[in-house]
């Protein structure tokens, strides 16, 4: 679970100020109240400074709120501003025999639901000590401002063990209720982010069936003039070498939109050797990549081990391996494969730069590209043909450079019972 807050630290401060307005209120109220009471002796001038101060610090914090950046410290330091008033009137009006001593638990159910978990029991530390150290000011108080000898002390200590065993169970309920709610907030995040993601790749799909069927045509036309141009008896060998090619690539696309109609056509799709799915993989990239040396090892597979034929299995891997290529052209590219854990993991390296951090967090999640050529599709495209496969895709930086993208997929979703 992330540390993250709910609250950022602005609106953590605005609501502490909102919150001291009020409070310096009610204690220069409360403070005068209590003075008009018969038998009720208070240091009158000292504690309505308290909340004189409080208001100078509100102002002064609103004055600058603007100029200065606010973080978890900022806040912090407005907390402990507001325990200081607290502790400072307590021990001017009676110390830990003061009932409005509950008021610490302010403080801290604040820092427990707004702040991260360790900082929330640090601000409890602090309540915590405050109010230990009132009975220094109850030590010192004359015996008629606490009569009741033995048992009124009792009380007083009652209410401090009351008030730890509340802070305690406060800090622990709120923290962890602050926990699952930005775990919510997350999922909620993930959720929207891929219905978002899945919303693009439905359209991309809706729109890739529609320009399957109408590349037939043109497809069809450029295979008529390759057969003309191959009967001129003018063209040199060079020329007939790359007409060659030509017809190769047009055969390819043939073949790749025959496989994209079939997908939906097929209700019960075949069972194959995973090597055999692989290598035939392997030699329809290395015709579309003539230039890119690449070198696989598939020792780690059983030739008996078959998986269900999918549609969206093999160009997820081709796009992997497309982005290994374009990282760094003409190096070699790496692919491996082996079984553990019940799973085929797929192995792809390059010898590109690598992805920064703030890419590596979006790979797969959001539409971009690093390449020039790119249009930062594939790379959705590929997740989320892997999470249709029930598996999850993993990419991080080699040392000294490189990517390396590891593909785990579970063989119960391959070999379906």
């Amino acid at each position: 679970m992330t540390d993250q807050v709910v609250l950022t630290p602005p609106q953590v401060i605005g609501l502490l100020r909102r919150l001291r307005w009020l409070a310096a209120a009610l204690q220069a109220a409360g403070t005068l109240l209590a003075s008009a009471l018969p038998d009720v002796a208070l240091p009158l001038t000292p504690m309505l400074a308290i909340p004189v101060a409080l208001v100078g610090f509100n102002v002064l914090t609103g004055l600058g709120a603007n100029r200065q950046a606010v973080t978890q410290t900022t806040v912090f330091i407005h907390l402990g501003a507001d325990i200081l008033a607290l502790t400072l009137l307590l021990a001017l009006s009676g110390g830990p025999a003061n009932p409005f001593v509950s008021l610490y638990l302010v403080p801290v159910a604040i820092a427990a639901a707004a702040m991260p978990m360790a900082s929330a029991w640090v601000v409890w530390a602090v309540c915590a000590a405050a109010y230990s150290g009132l009975f220094a000011v109850y030590a010192t108080m004359p015996a008629g401002h606490h009569g009741g000898g033995d048992f009124f002390f009792l009380h007083v200590a009652g209410m401090w063990l009351n008030f730890m065993i509340a802070a305690t169970l406060t800090t622990i309920a709120l923290v962890r209720l602050a926990g699952l709610l930005r775990q919510r907030e997350q999922d909620l995040g993930e959720a929207r982010e891929k219905a978002l993601r899945d919303e693009q790749i439905v359209a991309t799909g809706t729109l890739a069936a529609s320009t399957a069927h109408q590349l037939n045509t043109p497809l069809s036309t450029m295979t008529l003039l390759v057969d003309e141009l191959r009967n001129e008896p003018a063209l040199s060998p060079n020329v007939h070498a790359d007409l060659d090619t030509l017809a190769d690539q047009i055969d390819q696309c043939r073949q790749r939109l025959r496989t994209l109609l079939a997908a939906n056509a097929d209700p019960v799709p075949s069972m194959r050797p995973i090597r055999t799915v692989l290598a035939a993989l392997l030699e329809q990239w290395r015709m579309a990549h003539p230039d890119t040396p690449i070198e696989a090892d598939f020792s780690g597979l059983s030739s008996q081990l078959s998986i269900q034929e999918s549609p969206v299995l093999q160009p997820a891997l081709a796009n992997m391996l497309d982005n290994a290529a374009r990282s760094a052209p003409g190096s070699p590219v790496h692919i491996r494969a082996t079984v553990a854990n019940n799973q085929l993991i797929v192995i792809i390296e390059d010898q590109g730069p690598g992805l920064s951090a703030a890419d590596l967090h979006r790979a797969g999640r959001q539409v971009f590209t690093s390449h020039a050529d790119g249009h930062g599709l594939g790379l959705v495209l590929t997740h989320s043909s892997i999470e249709y496969l029930g598996g999850e895709v993993r990419q991080s930086n080699r040392q000294p450079r490189g990517l390396r993208t590891e593909v785990c997929l579970p063989l119960s979703r391959l070999r379906p019972a």
